[in-house]
């Protein structure tokens, strides 16, 4: 096991944030509930970068430094942030399809995409009768031309160029979205509150579809627009064709964090560390040795070097966890310092990324 040894990039500082109704859709745990979502205040003019004598760090092409270097988000009253900058806004889902196209979103609005050279602030459009800044809180796509986001009530399309809605649904809450996953082909599927999924194919306006399960459909992954699962609540696993929509697995353990590398060797994780592996047949549970908190999953690298971050209710004992082939091992971290909640976790390019409360990022 390596050893784990998190860098600090963005030091915590808090910010309310209310979380989005129902679960996020990896199924980690609903950002703005953790430790570290009180109120707090910076102060300076706007675009202070930080404190007089600590010039920002060179960004080189990093997205660490880079996103370090940003200037201060500050209200129309200057009221601006000092640390951690740009912003304390929870992140709730870090998410890539290259080291070019990495995406950060989460609270108020937040929609961060660093292209390889700078972070570019992303500002949707907002939906009729919502209050703008809604949270930002699952992401999908294929490429920097070609990213799906939702956002409020609302599933919106960025072209590289700019966002549009493309499906929506009445902003009172009733029913709503939870996740979203766009196949290899393009086809887009959007998971729902109430037992339907959205779903377009190929640049088409999107469908609804009930899939018969009168239930919570929460997060959505797949290796093909063929073969994908879904997780619905409590404890269940979906797997849909392109066509049928088939139970697969229920249990009472919420899970809902899915990764992979082969339509027989599937993962799916969630709380009080739960790991159930796919072989093709059957899900079978794999004990984790963790209780309670929540196990999100963050890479399958190969069929014998999977990785998960594991964070417990207090955030104070929270780990790594990895499957090298033959066994579950986990490496303890204790994160009791950072006062904040880790709600998403992704490898890129060979490289750890966190992210969660009061804008977050940690690195490995």
């Amino acid at each position: 096991m390596r050893a784990a040894v998190i860098f600090v990039v963005a030091a915590v500082a808090a910010c309310s944030s209310p979380g989005h109704p129902g679960t996020p859709g990896d199924g980690m745990p609903d950002p703005g509930t953790g430790p570290g979502s009180g109120p707090g205040l910076g102060s300076g003019d706007p675009g202070d970068p930080g404190d007089p004598g600590m010039p920002p760090p060179v960004a080189n092409g990093d997205p660490f430094a880079a996103l370090l270097a940003q200037p201060a988000t500050c209200s129309g009253d200057h009221w601006c942030w000092r640390t951690p900058t740009p912003s304390g806004n929870d992140y709730a889902h870090v998410f890539s399809t290259a080291p070019n196209n990495i995406w950060l979103i989460g609270a108020h609005g937040t929609v961060l995409q660093w292209d390889g050279a700078v972070w570019h602030a992303h500002h949707p459009p907002q939906q009729a009768g919502l209050p703008p800044g809604q949270y930002a809180y699952a992401i999908a796509g294929l490429g920097p031309s070609d990213m799906w986001l939702l956002t409020g009530a609302t599933v919106q399309h960025w072209d590289g160029t700019a966002w549009t809605i493309l499906d929506s649904l009445p902003p009172n809450g009733i029913h709503g979205f939870d996740n979203i996953w766009e196949a290899s082909n393009g086809d887009v599927w959007v998971t729902r509150n109430d037992g339907m999924v959205d779903r377009s194919i190929g640049g088409k306006p999107f469908q609804s579809i009930d899939t018969g399960c009168n239930c919570f459909i929460g997060a959505i992954w797949g290796l093909a627009a063929d073969d994908f699962w879904m997780s619905t609540l409590p404890g269940g696993i979906m797997h849909s064709n392109g066509h049928m929509f088939t139970p697969s697995y229920s249990g009472s353990t919420p899970i809902g964090s899915f990764t992979g590398v082969a339509p027989n060797d599937l993962w799916i994780s969630g709380s009080d560390g739960a790991i159930l592996h796919w072989d093709g047949t059957a899900w079978t549970p794999v004990p984790s040795g963790l209780a309670g908190g929540f196990t999100g999953a963050v890479a399958a690298v190969a069929s014998n070097d999977v990785w998960w971050w594991y964070a417990s209710d207090s955030s104070a004992s929270s780990a790594f966890v990895h499957w090298d082939g033959t066994a579950l091992s986990s490496t303890p971290v204790d994160t009791s310092s950072l006062g904040v909640f880790i709600y998403s976790g992704a490898i890129i390019d060979g490289r750890w990324w966190l992210v969660g409360g009061s804008g977050a990022v940690y690195t490995k």
